[in-house]
Formats: C-alpha cells, sequence, structure tokens
C-alpha cells in the first residue's frame, strides 16, 4: 500500500495532478478486469501488464494505458450476468498489484523525484478506486464506454470528480487544512449537478465542500438535499439518513435562520423513523414536514407509504396526489397510488395509475403488468 505521507514529499497536493485522461486503472495497476469479460476469457488483444507505458512514459493510444480498444465485441454489456467485481478483484489483489508497481518505481532510475512523486499519487488514486466497490463501479461504467469508442467532456467530468474525491481523501488523511475558497467552488459545482440531475454525482461533491468549508450552512444543507435525493425517497438507507441528519443539525447549529431546515430535517427523521419500524414517529415527523413545507413531495411519498402498510388506502391516495402535484413524473407515487385504488376497488382509477406507471419505465411494460405486479388477483 502506498501511504499518504509518502506519495509526494515537500509537495501540496493540489499541485500534483492526476494522469491525462482517460485512464485504464486496471493496467496502471497490473491487475485484469476480469468481471468486465465473458467467462472465456478477457479480450483476445489484451496486453500484457507487466510492462505498461505508465511507468516509462509512453502512450498507449487513444486510451491511456488501455490494452485494446479495437476489439469491444467480447466485453459484457451492463447488466449482462456476469460473476460480481468483490469476487474476483478483492482489495487484498489490488493492494499487492499496488505494492509491486511501487517497487518497480522505486527501482526505475530513469524518473526524476517529482515524476515519481506524481506517478506514486496516480498508483494510490488507482488503488482506492479499485479496491472501493462502489468506486470501482462507477469507474468500470466509464472504462466500458471508452473501450466502445463513447468519449465525451461529460464523461471524462466525472472521471474527474472522481479522482478529486480520492485527493481530498488523501489529503484528509495528511491532515493538510481545508481551503474555505475551494469549499466554495465546490459548493457551486456541486449545486449546479443537482439542479441538472446528476445526484450522486452531486453527493460526493458537496461532502467535499462541506468538509473544505465547514463554516458554510449552505454547503451542509446542499449535501444533505444531494443524499435526500440520490435515492428515491422509500429507498434511502438508514445511514444515508443519518448522515443527512448530522448535516442539517450542522447547518441549524451554524445559522439557525436557514429556512429550509426544519422541513428537510423532519423529512429525514420521519423516513428514518419508518425505516426503524417506528411508525407513530415517522407520521408525526412527515406530517411535520409537509406542514413546514407543502411542496415537500418526499414527504408525501412517505405517508402514502406508511398509509398503504396500515390498510389506509384512502390516506395513500390523498398523500399521492399531493406528491404528484408536485411532481407528475413520479413513479413510485403512481404506483403507490394504483395499489391504493385496488385496495378500494376503484378499478378504473387502479388501471389509470397504473398506465402513467407503465409510461415511465418503457417498453414494454404496460398497465395491466403493472396491476398484475402489485396484485396478481386483482
Amino acid at each position: 500500500m502506498v501511504h499518504p505521507t509518502a506519495i509526494a514529499p515537500g509537495a501540496e497536493m493540489s499541485k500534483t495532478q492526476p494522469l491525462a485522461l482517460p485512464i485504464d486503472y486496471y493496467e496502471l495497476l497490473g491487475v485484469a478486469p476480469v468481471h468486465l469479460f465473458p467467462a472465456n476469457g478477457a479480450a483476445s488483444d489484451q496486453r500484457p501488464a507487466s510492462e505498461p507505458d505508465w511507468l516509462f512514459g509512453r502512450t498507449a493510444g487513444p486510451l491511456r494505458h488501455g490494452f485494446g480498444l479495437a476489439d469491444t465485441s467480447r466485453i459484457r454489456r451492463i447488466g449482462e450476468s456476469r460473476p460480481a467485481p468483490d469476487d474476483l478483484l478483492t482489495p487484498h489483489t489490488v493492494d499487492q498489484a499496488a505494492v509491486n508497481r511501487e517497487l518497480e518505481l522505486a527501482q526505475n532510475a530513469a524518473l526524476s523525484p517529482e515524476d515519481r512523486a506524481a506517478r506514486r499519487l496516480d498508483l494510490e488514486i488507482g488503488r482506492r478506486i479499485l479496491r472501493d466497490p462502489e468506486r470501482r463501479r462507477r469507474y468500470d461504467s466509464l472504462l466500458l464506454m471508452w473501450r466502445r469508442g463513447e468519449q465525451n467532456q461529460e464523461r471524462l467530468h466525472v472521471l474527474r470528480q472522481l479522482q478529486e474525491e480520492v485527493r481530498h481523501e488523501i489529503a484528509r488523511e495528511r491532515g493538510e487544512t481545508p481551503d474555505p475558497e475551494q469549499g466554495a467552488a465546490l459548493l457551486r459545482e456541486g449545486e449546479a449537478a443537482l439542479n441538472a440531475g446528476r445526484q450522486r454525482e452531486a453527493v460526493a461533491i458537496l461532502r467535499r465542500a462541506a468538509e473544505a468549508a465547514p463554516q458554510l450552512a449552505k454547503a451542509h444543507v446542499a449535501y444533505a438535499r444531494a443524499l435526500l435525493a440520490a435515492d428515491h425517497t422509500l429507498a434511502l438507507s438508514s445511514h444515508t439518513l443519518r448522515t443527512a441528519i448530522e448535516a442539517l443539525e450542522q447547518a441549524a447549529n451554524l445559522n439557525p435562520s436557514v429556512s429550509e431546515v426544519p422541513a428537510l430535517t423532519a423529512l429525514a427523521r420521519g423516513l428514518l423513523a419508518r425505516d426503524q419500524s417506528d411508525p407513530a414517529v415517522a407520521e408525526r415527523e412527515l406530517r411535520q414536514a409537509v406542514m413546514l413545507n407543502p411542496q415537500l413531495a418526499p414527504a408525501w411519498n412517505g405517508l402514502a407509504a406508511l398509509a398503504l402498510q396500515h390498510g389506509d388506502s384512502k390516506g395513500a391516495l390523498v398523500a399521492c396526489r399531493q406528491a404528484l402535484g408536485v411532481n407528475p413524473r413520479d413513479e413510485r407515487a403512481w404506483y403507490m397510488a394504483a395499489a391504493a385504488a385496488l385496495q378500494r376497488g376503484r378499478s378504473a382509477e387502479a388501471r389509470e395509475a397504473a398506465r402513467h406507471v407503465a409510461e415511465l419505465r418503457g417498453r414494454p411494460w404496460t398497465a395491466a403488468q403493472v396491476l398484475d405486479e402489485i396484485d396478481p388477483v386483482h
């Protein structure tokens, strides 16, 4: 493993930039992405990883450190059945590969101290991306697109954000002082990503913004908003909800006058109580949320789910209509509305709600299939 304190002695993290994009971190570390290939092996034009161009400053074509862009026909497409990455590429395997590359770097007398420090940083970024399942999944989706010749600035931007997320983690471990100006810039960038619908990208950016500028209440609120938007309201994990609550509480401590904090805090607390099977607290908090902000569609969704769980189909329909009044393209709200209408024996209303679900899901879904999924004996 490359220790953060040994990456670039005497140099600030911001002074050492990652390799040119795009970059193949698998070859960088000398490991094969076997989970991206069919069971019968990797693509036939795969290059041996024993002497990557990266070690000697050469470029390997349109994809840096690539082992074959021409033949993409044998790369598995996203969604096909394949072994789980964690079963094939363990953190230990990645760490050992990084150690081997570190030794090769140390033996390369042609490199200047600055080049060696920069390449050690590239190596550590690759190690942290490939050993973390969530980061690796994000990176793999980009790599597959590049190997199919699909390159654009947006995908390069996504990889840059992934790299910066790791660089920030390394800087934090090294005890470097947060830069408030950088925090403000990250806040603007994260809010832009959030407003553009790139919620998961926004989460990573805004987390760094809140860490770099802990005195900015807006940064903590934006981070919480991103967390609450990272998945559908009813699919958020307890960990995500607790993290959002902590961020909102921090914002309230910094600036009690931030208007959106009370409603968002009640929303997160209500969803967490629902997740913890405490319906009384969940309903109280969610009703507090919609009282403070009637346009808070996720809170209406939570109330609809609670009502359905307790057989209150009338209450569920009321909450669904409120949610759909804010966001007419909320598939989960239409789905719950269809379920509630079925419970009340309103077949026409259930079919209409199911039709909206089918339209949002796209072909080959039909309203009849949605209703069968909700209740096979309806």
